[in-house]
C-alpha cells in the first residue's frame, strides 16, 4: 500500500472541507447580520414613524399644505425588492375662483425597487409604481396664476449640488395610473375640461441613449369647452384608447401607434359634426375614429414621419405618408404630406357632414364612388394654412344638377332615348313639344 501518496490527498480534502465550512459559516453570519439589520430597520421605521417623517419632509418639496395618512415600508414579502406604500395623499392650495380648496386627493401610491440591483450596480429596477384613485382640481385665473404651481422651481435652488446623472439602466416593469379623474378651468383662455377615469400602463426599459417601452392609455370620457373670441368648441369624447409600442436610440424614435375614439358630440363654431347619421354609423362600427400605423422621427429636431398611417373614420379610410416638422422658437409647424382615400360613397359621406357644408348640394343628385389623392404642403400659423391639392375621381354612379344641365328633370321621362344621338334626333323632330326648344341641346 502506498501510504505516502494517500496522505496529501486526505489533507487536500480536509482543506477543501474546511474552506467550505468557513464560507458557509461566513455566509450564515452575514445573513444573520442582514436579517438583524432588516428587522432593526423595520422596527425603527414603523408605519407611524414613516408617516410622521414623510409629512415633515414634504414641506421642503411641496409648497402647499400636504398630508399623508399612512406610509408603510415593506421588506420581507418583497425582498430583494423594497416596497413603499403611501395611503391617503392630499394637497390643499386654496385659490379664489377654484372649484375646491383641495388641489388633489390620491387614494394610494405604491413603489417597488430592486434594492440589491441598486446596491450592486447603481441601476434602478422599478418593479411597481402604482398611483390609484386620483381626483384633481386644476385652475388658472385670468392673470395666468395656477393652483398647481406647488413645486419649487430649479431657479430657486441656490445651493451648490452635483449635476444629476441617469443610471445606466432603468427598468420599468410595471407603472400604472388607475382611476385618474380631473377638472380643469382656465379663465385666461376661457377653457374648461373634465377628464373621467384615466388609466395608464407602461412597461419598458431605459438604457443609456436607448428606451424601449409599451404604453397603453385608456380614458372613459373627456369633455372640453372652449369659448374664445374668434372660435368656440364643444367636445364630448369617450372610450379613448391609445397604444404605443416603440423605442428610441439617441434622439431617433420609431414605433407603432393605435388610437381609437368614440364621441357623443363635437361642435365647432355652432356646427355639429356628430349628427344622427354619424351616431348610427358608430353603432354599426363601434368607433368614430381609428388611427393606426408607424411613426418615426427625431426628438431633437422635432421632425415626425408618418409611414402609411391609416385614418379610419366610420370605415372611410384615408392613408397618409409624409413629414411634419413641429413648431419651435424660430419656425412654425410645417408639413409635407401625401394622402389617398379608398372608395368612398359620396352620398353617405355628404349625409355625415353638417348642413352648412352641404347647402351647395340643393337640387343636385350625386350618388357615386369617389377616390381622392392629393398633397398637403406648407406652414400652419394663425394666419396661414397649408396648400391642399386634390385629384378627384368619380365613378359608378349618376350625377344630376338641374341648375347647370340644359333641360328640366320632367323632360327626361317624356323622351328617354337609348343613346345621345337618338336624344338629339328626338329633340330635332319634336321642337314644338320639347319644353327646351329655345335652348341648345
Amino acid at each position: 500500500m502506498n501510504m505516502v501518496g494517500e496522505q496529501p490527498q486526505k489533507e487536500k480534502k480536509r482543506m477543501k472541507k474546511g474552506w467550505k465550512i468557513a464560507l458557509v459559516s461566513l455566509c450564515s453570519v452575514l445573513g444573520f447580520v442582514i436579517v438583524v439589520a432588516v428587522v432593526a430597520l423595520w422596527l425603527v421605521l414603523t408605519p407611524a414613524r414613516l408617516t410622521s417623517i414623510v409629512n415633515k419632509l414634504s414641506d421642503k418639496f411641496i409648497l402647499c399644505e400636504s398630508n399623508f395618512d399612512d406610509v408603510d415600508l415593506t421588506l420581507f414579502k418583497t425582498f430583494p425588492y423594497v416596497g413603499l406604500e403611501v395611503q391617503g395623499v392630499s394637497l390643499v392650495n386654496p385659490m379664489e375662483g377654484a372649484v375646491s380648496d383641495t388641489l388633489a386627493r390620491i387614494g394610494s401610491v405604491g413603489v417597488g425597487i430592486n434594492l440589491r440591483e441598486y446596491l450592486r450596480n447603481k441601476n434602478i429596477e422599478v418593479t411597481k409604481l402604482v398611483v390609484d384613485d386620483v381626483a384633481a382640481n386644476l385652475y388658472t385665473n385670468k392673470e395666468g396664476k395656477s393652483n398647481y404651481d406647488v413645486f419649487p422651481s430649479s431657479d430657486e435652488d441656490t445651493t451648490a449640488s452635483e449635476p444629476f446623472e441617469m443610471p445606466e439602466l432603468v427598468s420599468l416593469k410595471s407603472i400604472k395610473i388607475k382611476k385618474f379623474g380631473a377638472s380643469y378651468l382656465n379663465e385666461a383662455l376661457n377653457t374648461s375640461a373634465t377628464l373621467g377615469n384615466l388609466n395608464l400602463a407602461v412597461d419598458g426599459k431605459y438604457e443609456t441613449n436607448n428606451i424601449d417601452a409599451k404604453v397603453r392609455l385608456d380614458i372613459d370620457s373627456v369633455v372640453m369647452l372652449v369659448d374664445g373670441d374668434s372660435s368656440n368648441m364643444n367636445a364630448s369624447l369617450k372610450d379613448i384608447v391609445l397604444k404605443i409600442d416603440g423605442d428610441t436610440k439617441q434622439s431617433q424614435f420609431d414605433g407603432d401607434m393605435l388610437l381609437k375614439v368614440k364621441a357623443d358630440c363635437l361642435s365647432l363654431n355652432g356646427q355639429e359634426f356628430v349628427n344622427e347619421v354619424v351616431k348610427e354609423g358608430m353603432r354599426a362600427v363601434d368607433d368614430l375614429l381609428v388611427v393606426e400605423g408607424k411613426l418615426n422621427g427625431d426628438l431633437e429636431s422635432g421632425q415626425v414621419k408618418a409611414d402609411k398611417l391609416i385614418v379610419n373614420l366610420l370605415n372611410y379610410v384615408l392613408t397618409v405618408d409624409g413629414v411634419v416638422d413641429l413648431p419651435n422658437d424660430d419656425e412654425p409647424m410645417t408639413m409635407d404630406l401625401n394622402f389617398a382615400t379608398g372608395n368612398w360613397g359620396v352620398n353617405q359621406l355628404l349625409a355625415m357632414l353638417p348642413k352648412q357644408f352641404t347647402e351647395w348640394q340643393k337640387g343636385m343628385d350625386l350618388d357615386a364612388i369617389a377616390m381622392i389623392t392629393g398633397k398637403v404642403a406648407g406652414r400652419l400659423t394663425d394666419t396661414e394654412l397649408p396648400l391642399v391639392t386634390a385629384n378627384l375621381k368619380l365613378n359608378s354612379g349618376p350625377f344630376y344638377d338641374k341648375s347647370i344641365l340644359p333641360y328640366r328633370y320632367q323632360c327626361r321621362p317624356q323622351c328617354r332615348p337609348e343613346s345621345e344621338r337618338e336624344w338629339r334626333q328626338q329633340c330635332a323632330n319634336h321642337q314644338d313639344r320639347c319644353p327646351h326648344r329655345s335652348q341648345q341641346h
